[in-house]
């Protein structure tokens, strides 16, 4: 047991050192090679092993624009319909097993047409994608949160590990190695106690937990205008990174709610 943590460790310290940040290029280029080949985004995500959402915001973050679905021959007959599903039992016989989009790219159809023409005995041939359960282990998780601790801790001179936020998670993390914080969530009940599995530190409470404060307009102004004096920054992301180590601080949304659009918020309370 011990040794698989330890080789666990390994992989995600050798990813880590690779790369802090997840940078869009590799996944870009593995995905433009895939979808000049006629392959559609969806099946190119497949192919890399992005989820569909994940390889669009590759593109917008790359500064392109989301390639639009290809427009494929239909299949309307159902004779037509029936020559590729003998087509497809023949080609699955051959091949042993394959992805719904590898079945789609040999024959130059949609994953939709595929499923629709696919017999019911050739189902068990069809691999699975993989869900978030398959992709990220536990162990993974947490060893990403504490290298991440660690490695936020050094480019902020601390001595040791700090705090992570989701928001610090989801904008560092490699997505082919940790899934987004949602699926953490998910998987511990809530982020804080993610981060208490994990063994790294969080934020001290100044009050019960569960417990809601009720803000006024003046605090919530008072609170805008210390953040906006501190030098972090003046968008949203930098006001959540802010708060992260403020659990007495108000969240994002009360903000918003109670002193109106950002923008507004911004110019009416920056120095």
């Amino acid at each position: 047991m011990l040794s698989t943590y330890n080789n666990e460790l390994m992989t995600e310290r050798t990813l880590w050192t690779r790369r802090t940040k997840p940078l869009p290029e590799p996944h870009l280029a593995r995905l433009q090679k895939r979808m000049a080949k006629g392959q559609t985004l969806e099946e190119a995500a497949e192919g890399v092993g992005l989820t569909l959402s994940l390889a669009k915001s590759v593109f917008i973050r790359s500064g392109l624009p989301v390639p639009k679905p290809l427009r494929r021959r239909p299949i309307k007959s159902a004779q037509e319909r029936k020559e590729l599903g003998e087509k497809i039992h023949l080609y699955l016989r051959h091949a042993g097993s394959a992805s719904v989009s590898e079945v789609a790219q040999a024959f130059g159809v949609t994953t939709t047409l595929v499923r629709a023409a696919l017999w019911d005995q050739d189902q068990h041939r069809l691999t699975k994608r993989p869900t978030m359960r398959d992709r990220y282990s536990d162990t993974g998780i947490l060893i990403g949160l504490q290298l991440m601790a660690s490695e936020r801790g050094r480019t902020t001179y601390a001595r040791g590990p700090v705090p992570v936020s989701r928001h610090y998670w989801d904008t560092h993390r490699d997505p082919l190695a940790h899934p987004p914080a949602t699926e953490v969530v998910a998987r511990y009940g809530t982020w804080l106690a993610a981060c208490r599995a994990a063994g790294i530190p969080t934020p001290l409470r100044t009050k019960p937990e569960g417990e809601i404060r009720r803000w006024t307009d003046d605090e919530l102004a008072a609170c805008m205008r210390e953040f906006f004096a501190s030098g972090v920054g003046d968008s949203p992301g930098a006001f959540q990174e802010w708060t992260a180590a403020r659990p007495d601080a108000p969240a994002f949304g009360t903000v918003i709610t109670r002193l109106g659009r950002w923008t507004e918020l911004r110019a009416r309370l920056k120095p």
